[in-house]
């Protein structure tokens, strides 16, 4: 399966699809796909007027930067087999090796990935979850 590109639905509002800008930057993307912000009004909320050393981020400040946006969450150890809200997943390719996050859609029940090209969803392993509960 691949990921879809195209816009979904999430409560009547629309999920828009942000692709990535430059190299690691899967997780303002991410955040900015949640929080239904552009990736420079995320980048200006969470880093401020400084440009930040990197942009990737741990699991655990992804959970921080989504509460920072305003955004409740609830941290999963593995994807739900039967998902009731939208989520931040961690993901490892198990091709290439490299740690990616990718945005599950609940409306659309698809995921949104954030590379510029499209990614099999069948190579990643998706190691754990936030939950966006409000």
């Amino acid at each position: 399966m691949i990921l879809s590109f195209q816009k979904g639905i999430i409560g009547g509002d629309s999920l828009n699809i942000i692709k990535m800008p430059q190299k690691k930057s899967c997780s303002i993307c991410c955040l900015a796909m949640l929080a239904d912000l552009s990736f420079e009004q995320v980048m200006e909320i969470i880093f401020g007027k400084t440009k930040p050393k990197r942009l990737s981020m741990s699991f655990v400040e992804m959970d921080k930067a989504l509460n920072m946006l305003g955004l409740k969450t609830n941290i999963l150890k593995a994807f739900p087999k039967q998902p009731i809200f939208n989520m931040l997943c961690q993901c490892r390719s198990r091709s290439q090796g490299f740690w990616h996050y990718i945005v599950y859609d609940k409306q659309n029940n698809i995921f949104l990935d954030p590379l510029p090209f499209p990614w099999p969803m069948d190579d990643y392993k998706i190691s754990k979850c936030i939950e966006i509960v409000s």
